[in-house]
């Protein structure tokens, strides 16, 4: 998301409203979003690290899950194909964040915190011998 705005603004010149308004709304630019919110994708990328016994990128697949499971109730106008590929029409969600934005973004800061440092103690303990209870 950050690219696409930096690209359309930066690059492109475009203005913000048009940017969210219509260039957002662009097959090329939505296959792009559906791939980077796709939960089939990203379960096989997990399933791909956990067999290459690589934490870290484990993190990072489940990190892409649970990414795209918080958003898919929140985009109710600009929902994802979040099925992509099996399934390429957008599910909307039950609620817009663009409506209760400040909301989603506390309850995902908090996720993101208490994600963060089960990791962070996780692998603190591990160099220290010890183990922690989940």
């Amino acid at each position: 998301m950050f690219g696409f705005f930096l690209y359309e603004r930066f690059v492109r010149g475009e203005t913000v409203g048009r940017i969210f308004q219509h260039l957002y709304f662009e097959p090329q630019w939505q296959t792009l979003f559906n791939v980077s919110h796709s939960i089939p994708l990203f379960l096989l990328l997990s399933a791909f690290f956990w067999w290459c016994k690589s934490r870290s990128g484990l993190l990072l697949g489940m990190s892409l899950l649970l990414h795209s499971l918080v958003d898919w109730p929140t985009h109710l106008e600009d929902a994802h194909a979040y099925f992509w590929p099996l399934w390429r029409e957008p599910l909307p969600g039950v609620v817009s964040y663009w409506h209760s934005g400040s909301m989603v973004a506390i309850e995902s800061g908090i996720i993101v915190v208490a994600v963060v440092w089960l990791a962070w103690e996780t692998a603190s303990s591990r160099r220290r011998g010890r183990t922690v209870p989940v």
